[in-house]
């Protein structure tokens, strides 16, 4: 008895184990192509992003849109910021990460660390983070909420929004926290101005919601930004004047 009971839990534990994905990606396409499983497979997924120079205007945006039952975490792992570069070339926004449909996500995290994020732009509508928009829970659940945001390791150059967030806005309840660590805002030599959002927020925009979501800035070095609106270098702010951070 007690041996079938050992055994019944090691393949519980291994089942487990077992439930969860990983992608190792080494251009545009493979990359959405693991975004694209990865937003509907109801497991944790890791995306390991190898060195290279990633086009990314050769295919659109790179895009997750998880689907309402998709109550897991996304992290998107570089290689190196001086060795993952991705290119929007001022044509499409780089990456976007959205997690508002999904239903109950108390389990969902998102982290993007060590990549350089270099020229992209967001028009039309939505029109937020030229390099990267990340954005979790509205009003889809009212008790759940999001574990946590982080972006670390990475270097956001001359990157343009028509909303806010030239380079960078997060929109997100998170209960552990939105964390924005070791990270650069700065220009590309000889092409172009710094990070610039006709809005707010030149380099970064960063709303947080859920009463008072702990938002933390840790190591970041703003240079060369500017905005239409308010926050040349960066706005934080609650969800709306009722919401404070």
């Amino acid at each position: 008895m007690i041996n079938r009971l050992l055994i019944v839990a090691l393949a519980t534990v291994l089942g487990s184990a077992a439930s969860a994905a990983t992608f190792n990606v080494g251009n545009p396409t493979e990359f959405q192509d693991a975004l694209t499983t990865a937003q509907s497979n109801g497991e944790p997924d890791t995306i390991n992003v190898a060195a290279g120079f990633y086009d990314v205007s050769s295919i659109g945006t790179l895009t997750y849109t998880a689907v309402e039952t998709e109550n897991a975490g996304l992290a998107i792992i570089g290689d190196d910021s001086d060795t993952v570069f991705l290119n929007g070339f001022f044509q499409v926004q780089i990456l976007r990460i959205d997690t508002t449909a999904v239903i109950n996500d108390s389990s969902v995290s998102i982290d993007v660390r060590n990549m350089s994020f270099i020229a992209g732009n967001a028009t039309g509508a939505p029109a937020d983070g030229g390099a990267l928009a990340i954005l979790t829970d509205e009003s889809q659940q009212p008790a759940e909420f999001a574990t946590m945001v982080r972006i670390s390791g990475s270097e956001f150059r001359s990157n343009t929004a028509a909303g806010d967030g030239g380079a960078v806005y997060v929109r997100a309840h998170a209960v552990e926290g939105i964390y924005l660590d070791d990270l650069t805002f700065d220009i590309v030599p000889d092409l172009s101005p710094g990070n610039r959002a006709d809005g707010d927020g030149g380099s970064a925009y960063v709303a947080g919601g859920l009463f008072t979501t702990p938002i933390f800035l840790n190591n970041i070095d703003f240079f060369t930004a500017s905005a239409g609106g308010s926050g040349g270098g960066l706005v934080v702010e609650g969800f709306d004047a009722e919401t404070p951070v």
